[in-house]
């Protein structure tokens, strides 16, 4: 529902409610307790039409994963046992790549120590794939210089078996950098790439699927200086000990960002400019996982509906024939009742679920028992 229209009906009822509870006279406060009621119900009802109950993954189906953080090492080299804020900041961070618009019913929990809860209700069997995906991939981008002498000094390395000081020889993700499998680039990142502040991917007629990184103010000033101290070298862009590409220096680049090239197609491309946007500080595992079936969901819903209608009949009937016209005003609060639980559910989006149900069935019981005393 509009936001515009929620707040101004809410200040129509609150403004009822005021002189409502002001009023003295009986005849007046009935009526305007009628309008209040009426007014309420309907708003309610209307917002249900409108937004409508989200379910939860037991009746809309889906699929749960439990996800295991694993230890990151720290700047001696040393494992740092994931604690609290590690897993708080592997939450947003999932967050983000997982429903970047904000728009999924999506559940993240911590459970246990290190692990972490996802539940994610109406998941097709193909989006599970990239949903592994983006909660596996760490992608922590660094960039390095490349060895002038790559190659030669690469062939050197290999031959005589002696590993390079300063260099490490990485793999090449396509066949950019002279055709060469592996690079050998500098053992130590020029620049970490948790400087990076947004990351996009975009159609390039001439190469492909292009990938820009931005960086933050720091960031930028550092990759300026890093570009002006190197020109004529090649710096490559490493994701996760693999170089993605490593252009040659030209000149000094200060506009803050950079882009990634290669041969990517579009669900890849726009994949990791979402990691790389949002890196783990923690790898993790997936321990377990499952899904629940559509079909099962329909089929809870529809029993719960049945079982539901036919509870609230019986009530009726009894309240009607033990209570008479007293039980004629407890029906109509208890239909009262469930069109407000309702209708608050719609409104701020609460999840129904199995256990939400049974919880509707006891508001019921309760709700008679309220309004008969």
């Amino acid at each position: 529902m509009n936001p515009i229209i929620t707040f101004v009906s809410g200040t129509i009822l609150l403004l009822l409610l005021l002189v409502y509870v002001g009023t003295v006279e009986a005849a007046r406060k009935r009526l305007l307790g009628l309008v209040l009621t009426v007014a309420v119900t309907a708003l309610a009802l209307v917002t249900v039409k409108m937004e409508g109950i989200k379910r939860g993954i037991d009746l809309l189906g889906g699929s749960e994963f439990v996800v295991q953080l694993r230890p990151s090492l720290d700047a001696d080299g040393n494992e740092k046992e994931p604690d609290v804020d590690d897993v708080q900041q592997a939450i947003g961070i999932l967050q983000k790549r997982l429903d970047p618009e904000g728009v999924k019913d999506l559940l993240l929990a911590p459970q246990g120590d290190g692990r972490i809860l996802i539940q994610m209700p109406g998941i097709s069997d193909d989006d599970k794939k990239n949903v592994r995906t983006q909660i596996e991939k760490v992608a922590k981008l660094e960039f390095r210089m490349v060895d002038p002498n790559s190659a030669m000094d690469l062939a050197q390395m290999e031959t005589s078996g002696t590993p390079s000081v300063n260099y490490v020889k990485m793999p090449v993700k396509d066949s950019e950098g002279e055709g060469a499998e592996f690079l050998l680039v500098s053992s130590r990142p020029s620049l970490d790439g948790k400087y990076v502040s947004r990351s996009y991917a975009y159609p390039d007629p001439n190469s492909g699927w292009t990938i820009i990184l931005e960086f933050d103010s720091e960031g930028g000033s550092r990759f300026g200086k890093l570009t002006e101290q190197n020109v004529g070298q090649r710096l490559a862009v490493v994701v996760d000990g693999e170089v993605f590409s490593a252009p040659r220096l030209n000149e000094p680049i200060y506009g803050g960002s950079a882009s990634i090239t290669g041969d990517f197609k579009e669900d890849t491309a726009r994949a990791l400019a979402s990691v790389l946007e949002n890196p783990l500080e923690n790898p993790m595992d997936i321990v377990s996982e499952s899904s629940v079936s559509a079909a099962y969901g329909e089929a809870a819903v529809k029993q719960g509906m049945q079982a539901g209608i036919f509870a609230l009949g019986f009530i009726m009937l009894f309240m009607l024939f033990y209570y008479r016209l007293a039980g004629i005003v407890a029906v109509i609060g208890l239909v009262i009742n469930l069109c407000l639980l309702f209708g608050a559910m719609a409104l701020f989006q609460f999840t129904l679920t199995m256990p939400g149900i049974a919880g509707i069935a006891l508001t019921i019981g309760m709700a008679v028992d309220a309004n008969v005393l």
